[in-house]
């Protein structure tokens, strides 16, 4: 059955083209309107007899241009010829035609008919290509992408303006293949996403590219920047006072290197204006409207996957308008809307695309209808909170099914290998002590070096309940551990400006 939609699919394809570059020309027969008094003859020359008269505007049916000096038109019952040079073509004349003459008129990009030799190897080859590619799209888009053209090319027969909408649809289609297939052999993700994924890695390490400098704790560089111990009244007075001095210096320091990021983050503006729009606009819109679509044509949410055959489609054409307006246009303008916002407010605010490792419940949890964005989990290694991580393979390590990616601004980051020993012992332990010292000190994000791991984590500090500041975090989309291809969102991502601002409304009531 599969195939059998591939073929109609394609072959409705074929039959679009003719109609868009067929009608660059004049489609006979046409209706002309005289521009003087004009003689009726018998043949297509001068000296012929003559057989009758048309006068000044008066409108005459053209059958066929026998060349470029003669038109042949129907006179008295009779085939008769008037010069072109005194007529100006109006409209053409609709012609009824049955499926069969339909398509022996049918050519391919308005030059070769169907019905010869070349026109059947184009449309077979369309049809071969046409299998391969609805072969490799999801399921989700294949169908879309079936109804689309079925229905398109049902009103192409109709006539009209139908035709125009069909185009639409299918352009549509050619969208879903190149820029929304879940299998990582897409287009769009083996050219644009892994290749620019890179420019996030590099925006990363410029903004604090001594950041390797600080895997180990016993470093001289980790000890130059390292906090002074707290300060008691048992403490000998030049001990104190040296305290004071460490104290001193490292706020010192840590203000030159304050100044040097502040200069790496001026150098690095078209950098940030480059991903924001890359993931704001290119990636998470595309994502977006993929699973708007297919929740549209092929529904799955609010328990629609787990209904009978007829109950299923009985809910489909009753709800059909409702998630039309839902999806595609509530959401969809939501989205876009929302999308453009963050994208400026990720030019000014450093933001880095990272990785969240959880279950699929979870994911769809986090992204789709449910009152939950990103929930403090009981995992506290170097501090409560929401766990991200620059590497994907970092994040893999801790995934259940599904990876979030998301757009995090981790605001002060501070490393833990510079605090002071006592807060630095907590870690692996006591992970709620880092998260209290943290709040305390005004700090948003740990940093930290895994040495057993080797590999860098983020913990966004928060005590526990729903992650308050959640403008901090903005999912692009959910990618399937075991497959590598994008999860398809049942009942699509909501709209994460306006469902934060809901959960902020729920976190300040309780």
């Amino acid at each position: 059955m599969k195939f059998i939609f591939s073929c109609i699919s394609i072959l409705m394809f074929t039959l679009g083209a003719n109609y868009l570059f067929a009608n660059e020309g004049i489609v006979y027969p046409a209706t002309f309107k005289t521009t003087n008094a004009l003689n009726v003859r018998q043949h297509p020359n001068q000296t012929s007899e003559k057989v009758g008269l048309l006068q000044k505007s008066e409108e005459v049916v053209v059958d066929s241009m026998h060349d470029n000096q003669w038109a042949c038109i129907t006179h008295n019952g009779e085939v008769a010829y008037i010069a072109t040079d005194f007529i100006a073509y109006q409209h053409s004349v609709p012609k009824n035609k049955n499926f069969v003459e339909t398509l022996k008129n049918v050519r391919i990009v308005g030059r070769i008919p169907i019905t010869g030799a070349a026109g059947i190897a184009i449309i077979l080859v369309s049809l071969f290509v046409g299998i391969c590619f609805l072969y490799f799209l999801s399921s989700e888009c294949r169908t879309m992408y079936v109804i689309i053209a079925v229905v398109g090319g049902i009103g192409y027969f109709i006539g009209g303006f139908t035709w125009f909408l069909w185009a639409i649809a299918i352009a549509l289609g050619f969208f879903f293949f190149v820029f929304l297939s879940d299998r990582r052999l897409a287009f769009y993700w083996t050219l644009l996403k892994e290749p620019l994924f890179a420019l996030n890695q590099l925006q990363y390490i410029l903004q604090k590219p001594w950041r390797p400098l600080l895997k180990n704790r016993d470093s001289r560089f980790c000890k130059l920047l390292k906090m002074s111990p707290k300060i008691t009244p048992s403490m000998h007075p030049m001990q104190r006072f040296c305290y004071k001095l460490w104290h001193i210096g490292h706020y010192v320091i840590a203000f030159v290197f304050f100044l040097l990021q502040f200069a790496l983050y001026i150098i690095s503006t078209p950098l940030r204006l480059f991903n924001a729009f890359f993931y704001n606009i290119i990636i998470h819109i595309p994502c977006a409207l993929h699973d708007y679509i297919a929740e549209v044509f092929n529904p799955k949410g609010d328990g629609m996957r787990f209904l009978g055959k007829w109950e299923y489609w009985y809910q489909y054409f009753l709800k059909l308008p409702y998630r039309f307006y839902k999806y595609l246009l509530k959401r969809s303008i939501l989205t876009t809307l929302e999308s453009i916002i963050y994208t400026i407010v990720d030019i000014v605010v450093p933001t880095l695309t990272m990785y969240h490792g959880t279950s699929n419940d979870a994911s769809y949890q986090i992204t789709g209808d449910e009152d939950v964005t990103f929930k403090v989990g009981g995992g506290n290694y170097a501090g409560n909170g929401i766990y991200f991580a620059i590497a994907k393979s970092t994040s893999e390590h801790y995934a259940r099914g599904a990876i979030i990616i998301a757009r995090v601004s981790l605001g002060r980051v501070f490393n833990i290998n510079t605090s002071t020993d006592d807060i630095r012992n907590c870690v692996a332990c006591r992970g709620e002590e880092i998260t209290k010292w943290g709040l305390r000190k005004k700090i948003t994000t740990i940093e930290w070096w895994r040495k057993n791991t080797r590999w860098w984590e983020y913990c966004m500090l928060q005590q526990s309940g729903i992650y308050k500041k959640a403008w901090r975090i903005r999912p692009l989309y959910i990618e399937n551990v075991n497959t590598g291809s994008k999860e398809r969102i049942y009942k699509g991502m909501a709209p994460w400006i306006f469902k934060k601002m809901k959960n902020s409304i729920n976190c300040k009531k309780s």
